[in-house]
Formats: structure tokens, C-alpha cells, sequence
């Protein structure tokens, strides 16, 4: 893991390079740019600062993963779990029907009026645990919690996986079930749902992960039912051990909507 991240770092640090001896400031081509135009400002104020090339490349490996491993992670819980679950799947597919249509493409603003299906994107992230624990935060002072004495500087982890799996927070967390997400037809996130962890350090990923699995689940349900293959028993819900939990490898027949044949 440790060879992964410093040949990551490696790649960013040759693409922070290459925006340096490019850069100009009244032409900001990206992020990388405007954090470097930033930081030589901060610099030549003599301001102190935590903008560091250092420090942008941490940025860049947050954004990095949290584009790709996490969303494919969260893409594949969403297909088992509505694999598994062809009520919730129909349901989706009425909003799909009602919203986008048959032909159209999906809009980022389409979202907001699918409270059904960004329900299930809050449900997929709550029952799939992708990430078990959230970041790093540090105490500042003394304190004491549940009987417990916590030094300044004790290094604090949030357990998600026992906030999502809380029997007294959830009735039956074990179930899959959109609905925990929905009051009156409207969206709800109780404020202890905390997938992308809480404070200034919490993952950006909030955001774009929402989008990019939207788009890309209704594009799929737009034209296909997900359905247990023939002669196939019904995966196990079980994820792979990893900084990122995946589901075990599974197995899915894509059905044409229009005519019922299986893509293979």
C-alpha cells in the first residue's frame, strides 16, 4: 500500500511540475493552478500558511481515490444491492420513466426531483459501509467522554461502521431499505448519518460521489433491469477487507427494458 501511495505522489508531483513552469495566473487552467497562484501569494505576504506543495499533493491523492475507488466500490454495492432488492429497482425505474424518460439523458438537476432514488444512494452508502472509519481528528484540550479520560492531541477516529449498523439508530440495519431516507416524499438525513465523515476534514467526495453514481445508475436502470442470473443463488452480502470495502465479486444479467432480452 505504502509503494502505491509514493508512486502516486510521484505521478502528482511531475504533473505539479509541469503546471509550474506553465503556470500563468490570469489564465487558471484547473485546480492545481489556482492552489500554486495561491500559494505564492500567501508567500509573498510572508503570511504563515499550511499551502505547501506537500500538502497539495495530499489533496491530490484525497481527490484521486475518493473519485475513483470509492464511486466504483459505491456503483458496485448499488447494483447488488438493487439486484437483490427488484422492488426498490422498480420503484427507481418509475421515477426514471417520470423524470428523465425513456430516451433522454440524465441531468445533474434531475436529482432533485428523485427523492426515491437519492434515498437509495444515502441507503447504499449507510448498508454497504464502504468506508469504516472516517478521518483523523485530533482533541484539543482534555476532556472526557462516557467515563472515559481523553488527553489533548488524542488521536480520534469516527467508527462509521457503528453509527450505520445501530440498531438504535436504525431499525433493522441489516435491511435494505431506501425508505429510512424519506419523510413526506422528501429527502431526510438524520444528522447522525455521517458517511463522508464530519468537521472542516471531511471528505469532498460528498458531493461528487452523489453525481457520478446518479448518473450513471440511471443511465443503466434507464435501460436495464439488474436481475440474479439462471440457475445462480443469490450473492452474499460480504465485502472485501480493504481501506475501501468492496462487495465480493458477483455476478449480474443486464435485461433489455424494451424487449426483455438479456445483454450478453
Amino acid at each position: 500500500m505504502q509503494s502505491n501511495r509514493d508512486e502516486t505522489s510521484g505521478y502528482f508531483h511531475e504533473i505539479v511540475e509541469e503546471h509550474r513552469q506553465t503556470l500563468d495566473p490570469d489564465h487558471i487552467r484547473d485546480f492545481v493552478d489556482a492552489y500554486l497562484v495561491q500559494h505564492d501569494r500567501i508567500k509573498e505576504s510572508g503570511q504563515d500558511s499550511f499551502f505547501s506543495e506537500k500538502q497539495l499533493i495530499q489533496v491530490m491523492n484525497d481527490i484521486f481515490s475518493a473519485g475513483l475507488e470509492n464511486v466504483t466500490s459505491t456503483i458496485e454495492w448499488a447494483v447488488l444491492f438493487l439486484m437483490l432488492n427488484p422492488n426498490v429497482q422498480r420503484h427507481i425505474q418509475a421515477e426514471i420513466d417520470q423524470v428523465i424518460g425513456q430516451s433522454n439523458e440524465a441531468q445533474l438537476g434531475d436529482i432533485e426531483h428523485m427523492p426515491y432514488t437519492e434515498a437509495t444512494f444515502w441507503e447504499v452508502l449507510r448498508r454497504s459501509n464502504i468506508v469504516a472509519l472516517g478521518n483523523t481528528h485530533s482533541t484539543l484540550e482534555d476532556s472526557s467522554l462516557a467515563g472515559y479520560s481523553i488527553p489533548a492531541t488524542t488521536h480520534i477516529l469516527p467508527n462509521l461502521y457503528a453509527i450505520n449498523m445501530d440498531p438504535e439508530l436504525w431499525e433493522n440495519p441489516e435491511e435494505f431499505n431506501p425508505d429510512r431516507f424519506l419523510r413526506n416524499g422528501r429527502v431526510y438525513r438524520p444528522e447522525y448519518f455521517i458517511p463522508f465523515s464530519v468537521g472542516r476534514r471531511m471528505c469532498l467526495g460528498d458531493i461528487l460521489t452523489k453525481m457520478e453514481v446518479f448518473l450513471f445508475l440511471t443511465s443503466l436502470l434507464q435501460q436495464f433491469h439488474l436481475k440474479i442470473p439462471d440457475g445462480e443463488q443469490p450473492p452474499e452480502v460480504a465485502s472485501i477487507v480493504s481501506a475501501s470495502m468492496a462487495p465480493k465479486p458477483f455476478k449480474v444479467s443486464l435485461v433489455d427494458r424494451s424487449n426483455g432480452s438479456i445483454l450478453k
